[in-house]
Formats: C-alpha cells, sequence, structure tokens
C-alpha cells in the first residue's frame, strides 16, 4: 500500500500519524503545502526525523493558512500511489489538485480535521464548498458532528469513515491519576508561577491561543466570580494577551496566572496538576486540548462549541458540557466536585483515542477501502 497524502502544513499531531501509519505501509509520501501556517507559534512546530518522504511544496502564502500553487499534480505523477488522500479543499493548491484528480478520473480519499456546518451562509461559499468537497471516493472524518458537516456539503453518508483524533500518544496517558498531594508537589515546583500556585485549593488551567475565538476575555469575566483559593492559570499567547493582563490588573484577579506558549509535554505536565481544565471556545472544528486534558486524568469543563467536546466529554463522568455561559451554569461546574471515579474515567476515555489507535483505524480503512476497488 502505498499512499499519497496532501496537508496544508507540518502540523505535530499530522506529521505524528503519517509517521505511524507509514510504518503499517509500503510507503507514505506527504506534501505540506507551507511550513508553517501564519498565526501559529514557530515554537508549535517539531522538528524531527521522520520515515516516510516529507515534501514542503514552499508554496506561495497568501493570508495565515492559504496556499497558492500548481505544483501538486506534478509531484503525483512522480510515483505510482495505491490511495491519494486530500486534506482539506480550501487552499488553492487544494483546489487545483482537486480538480487536477476529477480531470482525469483519478479516485481520491478526502479527509478533514472537523466540521461544523453554518445554518446561515453566503451561496457563493456554500457553492464552492459543495463543489469541492462533494465527489470523493471516501471521506474521513473524527466525529459525528463532522460527519454532519460532510453531508451537508453533499458528501456520501455510505462513503464516510470515522477515526479517533488525538495528539497523544499511548505513552503519554497517564497509567493513574495524580494525587491531590501529588498535584500540589507539582504546582509547588513550579517555576514560572514560583510556587505560589500550591497555596490554592484547587487550580483550574485553559490552554489555547489568545484570540477572540477561545473566548478567554469572557472566562475572565466569569471568574471574577469564582472563589478567591481557586486558581485559574491561562496557558497560550496570542493577540489578546495584553488585554487580559489588563483585565486581570483592573480586576485585582490574584487568582490568576497567565503563562506562555508552552511545548506539548510542559502543557502536558500542567493539565496533569490541575483540578480541571477550561475551554470555553466560541467554535472548534476539532479541540484537540479536551483529549490532552483527559489524558492526563483531568475532567473538562467546555462549551458545547467544539466537536471534541461533544465526542469526548460525559457530564459528571468526563467533565461538564455548559449549556450556557451564565454565571450560575459555569459557577456550578467550577464548584462541582472532580474527585473519585473522574479523572479515571477520563484516563480511560484517552486511551480510546491515542495517535497509535488513530493509524490503526486509518490504516484498517484504507484496507477496506482498496479491497472494495478491486
Amino acid at each position: 500500500m502505498n499512499i499519497f497524502w496532501v496537508f496544508n502544513h507540518p502540523a505535530p499531531y499530522k506529521v505524528a500519524l503519517h509517521e505511524e501509519l507509514s510504518h503499517r505501509v509500503e510507503g507514505l509520501t506527504a506534501v505540506y503545502e507551507r511550513s508553517s501556517e501564519g498565526d501559529r507559534n514557530k515554537d508549535w512546530y517539531l522538528k524531527r526525523k521522520v520515515s516516510y518522504e516529507a515534501i514542503c511544496l514552499k508554496a506561495l502564502p497568501l493570508g495565515p493558512h492559504n496556499a497558492v500553487s500548481l505544483k501538486l499534480p506534478s509531484i503525483y505523477r512522480r510515483k505510482k500511489y495505491d490511495i491519494v488522500v486530500v486534506n482539506g479543499y480550501s487552499t488553492v493548491a487544494e483546489m487545483v489538485f482537486i480538480d487536477y484528480l476529477r480531470r482525469h478520473d483519478i479516485p481520491y480519499v478526502f479527509a478533514i480535521n472537523g466540521g461544523i456546518a453554518k445554518s446561515r451562509e453566503n451561496p457563493i461559499k456554500e457553492k464552492v464548498k459543495r463543489h469541492y468537497i462533494s465527489g470523493a471516493s471516501l471521506y474521513l472524518a473524527p466525529d459525528e458532528n463532522s460527519v454532519s458537516y460532510l453531508l451537508h456539503y453533499g458528501a456520501d453518508k455510505e462513503k464516510i469513515r470515522l477515526y479517533p483524533y488525538s495528539t497523544v500518544y499511548e505513552k503519554d496517558v497517564l497509567k493513574k491519576p495524580l494525587t491531590k498531594e501529588e498535584k500540589r508537589a507539582g504546582w509547588k515546583a513550579d517555576t514560572l508561577s514560583q510556587g505560589r500556585l500550591a497555596g490554592f485549593e484547587r487550580v483550574y488551567v485553559a490552554v489555547g491561543s489568545f484570540i477572540e475565538r477561545k473566548n478567554n476575555a469572557r472566562l475572565l469575566e466569569l471568574w471574577k466570580k469564582a472563589r478567591r483559593d481557586y486558581a485559574l492559570v491561562l496557558i497560550g499567547d496570542g493577540p489578546e494577551e495584553q488585554k487580559y493582563r489588563s483585565f486581570v490588573e483592573k480586576n485585582g484577579m490574584g487568582n490568576v496566572f497567565i503563562y506562555p506558549f508552552l511545548s506539548h509535554p510542559e502543557t502536558l505536565k500542567r493539565l496533569s496538576y490541575a483540578d480541571m481544565s477550561i475551554f470555553l471556545t466560541k467554535e472548534d472544528i476539532y479541540g484537540h486540548v479536551v483529549n490532552e486534558s483527559l489524558s492526563q486524568g483531568t475532567p473538562v469543563i467546555a462549551s458545547r462549541h467544539a466537536n471534541a467536546s461533544l465526542k469526548l466529554i460525559e457530564n459528571g463522568s468526563t467533565g461538564y458540557l455548559l449549556e450556557d455561559e451564565e454565571d450560575d451554569t459555569f459557577l456550578a461546574a467550577v464548584n462541582a466536585s472532580a474527585d473519585g471515579r473522574m479523572p479515571f474515567e477520563c484516563l480511560k476515555k484517552a486511551r480510546e483515542n491515542t495517535i497509535e489507535k488513530m493509524a490503526d483505524r486509518h490504516y484498517e480503512i484504507f484496507k477496506e477501502y482498496l479491497g472494495d476497488e478491486k
């Protein structure tokens, strides 16, 4: 089995999937349209050797995400492949390649990292989406809400396959949750807060870019009414950071700590120390931080506006899904106990969603697909 895979950029989780999948097949060529997205912290990208053929187009960037290139067809023609995966449709490079595949009657798999269908949308944009999303031989989606997205834009339901989506390896998932004493010891040794977090009764962590969509400004407003012996740690970076700092200072919120962007292992470490994590995003087509939190035995308080939240969070088991952002609703979740079985249920759920299981599932799907083609 030889695979040709196109994706916008070498995101660490995608590189991990390609690496794991390359050990299960004869050959894998991954073409990344650009070396990085314009709004990502450069330290987010991993510098690692890979076992598969990785090609960076260095396409002409158009904004933070788009890429303009006509080279994909010529790169594809260099070898013979059993499977072609187009992981997205929205860049010029991807549109050109999908049109090429269709003109030459080359079957392809259309993969998405998630999706949320728009109830009201510009009709021209909707028409473009329908054109490029419909027509694939097979579809890959990480959750049922993303399946609805594909169906909305013309995909054939019988051709859609689900896969577990993950940014954590099996080794990253804790064997057992940390005890209260271990969490406190972790915060005591944490140099970023100079050990001050060890003095709080509970610590909550929110990880994500400091941008409007992640909704941290609203989180800070809600946190004003939280108990003062409960601490909130924001981890990330972005254009809204000074806005957060000004709000915290103006309101005398000594129980809020703002951390810089941290590496994946350092982020997981802080999530393992937390009593709960918080994810109040306004919209995320997936939301990997949910599974990352679960992998550390940490329940998640989340809005319903991320597909990972809808897929992975069970109320009272792996966290709390908020029906609204009213003060009382939020505070009830914050004050709820995360003791007992919840951390163990989080780890159980995370073990079902690892990078290895993601690669295994892709391999199974591709074997079935090739069998159907013969």
